[in-house]
């Protein structure tokens, strides 16, 4: 019998038929679902069927190599971590133009590619003529953002307004010389590890006075399971 076994063994291994479980980094996550896989040591990457659900690029995975089965993503190297992410105003730089500047301190690190909710408060101090806008972009790595902002209206600074907007574009706000504030919430969707950022500037040019957000502004991102 084990004369047999060897046989058999030594056949399958000749033929390739020996699965092996191989770690990698998702590549790439092609729009008709097609996910690539480059194992460690490896230098192109493969398809593979994904037996865990929706991964992301960047994702660090196990694949089982069972020919002439495939190859089968079938755990996680390691979970993308589970804790929410903060970021917080501790300085007021002026911005007394209308091109946008990306705040460096509202800064939100994502670990991993992966879908989180976002929550934040943004307080800025604007003039009634220059008011105040801001947006949310991925300035490493991709993804999408749909996010809105609940604030003081343009047309009335004294009613509160929602503005709904997706990836780079801006919301406008109203600014009346002194403090505002913004309740921020929506969705971040990432293809991998990214930073976002809170880019923000004057809505109408006043360049005789400045625009700030102001500290103890922050954003904070949880990952939605």
């Amino acid at each position: 019998m084990r004369a047999i076994a060897e046989a058999v063994l030594e056949r399958m291994i000749r033929l390739g038929l020996i699965w092996r479980l191989r770690p990698g980094r998702v590549a790439s996550v092609g729009a008709d679902g097609t996910v690539r896989v480059l194992h460690d040591g490896d230098t192109e990457p493969i398809p593979v069927v994904s037996m865990v659900g929706p991964v992301a690029v960047g994702a660090r995975v196990f694949v089982v190599k069972s020919p002439p089965a495939g190859n089968h993503i079938v755990g996680w190297v390691a979970r993308p971590s589970m804790l929410p992410v903060w970021a917080r105003k501790t300085a007021e730089p002026e911005n007394r133009t209308v091109g946008f500047v990306p705040d460096p301190q509202l800064v939100l690190p994502i670990p991993a590619g992966g879908t989180y909710a976002l929550l934040g408060s943004v307080w800025f101090r604007s003039t009634i003529t220059a008011d105040f806008k801001a947006r949310l972009v991925f300035s490493a790595g991709s993804g999408s953002v749909r996010w809105s902002a609940d604030g003081p209206s343009l047309a009335d600074p004294t009613k509160p307004e929602l503005g709904l907007v997706f990836d780079n574009a801006a919301v406008a706000l109203s600014g009346t010389g002194g403090f505002q504030r913004a309740w921020v919430q929506g969705t971040v969707i990432a293809n991998g590890p990214a930073t976002l950022t809170l880019e923000w500037a004057q809505n109408t040019l006043d360049a005789a006075s400045s625009t700030f957000v102001l500290r103890d502004s922050w954003l904070r991102l949880e990952p939605i399971r």
